[in-house]
């Protein structure tokens, strides 16, 4: 952090600390902090994190909190996290091909944040969370980048998600997913998602509302891509973000 403020004053900007108080404010969310006098909830083991720092392909600077996932003990149970296999995408677009689908991509921002975790963890907190909360105890709520379980439990989470809405997992591949649907013209079709990790592949005739209209969907941070029925290419980008933050960092400095 020091090094980033010391960056921004050679460069007489605050590009970098920008960037720290972005990450902060979104991944805020995954944090419950503790007053001093509030007893830690039982079976909480303390773990720490990092920030990386980087420059995106748009060369805007980047801050990412990140767990240490790599100083917790292995867990007892299994953290697979499944993907769509690529015969599964490769079906899919050549059914959206031959009868002119609309097939629309998106990417789920901050997509971990959205899941609750299923460790139990808490850290201490840092200056990067405000002069108000440095050094207090917050307990770690939702799923973070560099956790052993997150990716797990983000996979969970969004198979709910995906339940509540009407669809059904195939049995052949999981992380397809399909509702019953009827076209303009009367004919009776389905509906697909398909899911790797943090990015959808929406396949039906009204894509864009499932992803934006849909309350479980549109509960998520999506960018979307839309292409045409016969893949061609993008023709425009869309982007949403609604969550609930509770961390108030107004007070954040680097010193």
């Amino acid at each position: 952090m020091a090094e980033a403020k010391l960056i921004d004053d050679e460069n007489g900007d605050t590009l970098w600390q920008d960037a720290l108080a972005k990450e902060m404010y979104k991944v805020g969310v995954a944090f419950k902090i503790l007053d001093n006098d509030k007893a830690m909830p039982v079976g909480y083991k303390r773990s720490s994190g990092h920030i990386v720092w980087d420059i995106k392909m748009d060369f805007t600077q980047k801050a990412r909190w990140v767990k240490d996932g790599h100083r917790t003990p292995d867990l007892d149970d299994s953290k697979y996290a499944g993907v769509v296999s690529r015969e599964s995408v490769r079906i899919m677009l050549t059914y959206a091909a031959v009868h002119a689908i609309p097939v629309l991509a998106a990417d789920i921002r901050n997509a971990y944040l959205q899941a609750p975790t299923s460790e139990k963890h808490y850290i201490i907190c840092g200056k990067e969370f405000g002069l108000e909360n440095e050094g207090k105890r917050a307990v770690i709520v939702r799923a973070l980048y560099g956790g052993k379980a997150a990716g797990r439990d983000f996979w969970h989470h969004l198979r709910s998600c995906m339940g509540h809405l009407g669809f059904k997992s195939k049995a052949g591949d999981p992380d397809v997913w399909m509702r019953p649907s009827t076209r303009d013209n009367g004919l009776i079709t389905y509906e697909y998602v398909l899911l790797y990790t943090d990015d959808c592949l929406v396949v039906a005739d009204k894509a864009e509302s499932i992803l934006k209209d849909e309350p479980e969907m549109s509960d998520l941070s999506a960018e979307i891509s839309e292409f045409s029925g016969t893949l061609t290419g993008p023709l425009f980008s869309l982007g949403y973000w609604k969550t609930n933050l509770k961390l108030n960092i107004k007070n954040l400095k680097i010193n």
